[in-house]
């Protein structure tokens, strides 16, 4: 049996100590903080970022660049057969080209894959963990891509941004539109397309937000056993039970529920305070 490593980026909200525990390997992304550069989950942890975001800081990102994945790829190479990399949906970072640049510069097709997940944040590290579960059980990287093509279609991920003032700063909404929005105490609900695009599906009232999620995913799973991932940017306890109360009292046939942070590669362009949930099907052997 071939021996796989299996790679992501920090988008997939999988800290370092998470991959060691669980074998994986998290490449981090590049995260500037008014210029310094940090390395998002080694030396830049979320609650600091929310904190620097909240001091009205200035945080971007940049993307893992050719030569990082090379020598990661290298590196994993010396002692594993192939590798399967897992990397946020390309329409939304450039870490997929530059892993693609690194592979083709190493010659190394033959023994790295790259798949496109069309997500990120936690529901990207939900695919890498299933496809972590099919080569446990003694799969193939070609079975682990067959295995995240079917979740991928069904997964749920969905998060209310409290506030359109990050957005407006990135000029991604005019000012108009975040100003009415907060006026009328709006929040976007944001979605991943097929396509790998992330949209605002819908608009709730800021206090309709946990209640939106919660029917959308009764809607989509009925009494399904589904595996449930709470996400939220900060450190809000109360938020966090909120949360949990609402699915205790759905009508969702809940077989896992698990607590993720939300770090710096999404805060920093939504701003502080973004939750959601991720679901998908239950599987036996889920890992968290």
């Amino acid at each position: 049996m071939k021996k796989v490593a299996l790679v992501s980026d920090s988008s997939s909200e999988i800290s370092q100590e998470d991959a060691r525990r669980l074998g994986v390997h998290i490449i981090p992304n590049n995260v500037y903080l008014n210029g310094e550069l940090r390395k998002d989950g080694v030396t830049l942890q979320t609650r600091d970022a929310e904190f620097f975001l909240a001091q009205g800081g200035e945080m971007q990102t940049s993307p893992i660049t050719a030569e990082e994945f090379m020598e990661v790829f290298g590196n994993l190479l010396n002692d594993h057969d192939e590798v399967l990399c897992v990397l946020v949906s390309s329409t939304l970072s450039q870490n997929m080209a530059n892993a693609w640049e690194a592979v083709q510069r190493m010659e190394m097709q033959h023994r790295v894959t790259l798949y496109d997940s069309r997500i990120g944040t936690i529901a990207l590290g939900r695919l890498l963990l299933r496809a972590k579960l099919v080569i446990d059980q003694g799969g193939t990287v070609h079975d682990a891509v067959e295995q995240m093509d079917q979740v991928r279609e069904v997964i749920v991920a969905d998060a209310v941004v409290p506030s359109l003032k990050y957005f407006r700063k990135g000029k991604r909404v005019s000012a108009s539109r975040a100003i009415i929005a907060t006026l009328l105490r709006l929040c976007p609900v944001m979605v991943y397309t097929p396509e790998g695009q992330l949209t605002n599906a819908r608009t709730v009232r800021g206090h309709e937000g946990i209640s939106s999620l919660i029917g959308n995913l009764e809607q989509r799973f009925g009494d399904q056993p589904v595996a449930i991932t709470i996400g939220l940017a900060g450190e809000d306890p109360d938020q966090i039970a909120r949360m949990r109360q609402a699915l205790e009292h759905s009508r969702l046939n809940v077989k896992h529920v698990s607590e993720k942070p939300i770090g710096a590669s999404i805060s920093a362009h939504s701003g502080p305070g973004i939750y959601g949930f991720v679901a998908e099907p239950y599987v036996e052997g889920h890992l968290a």
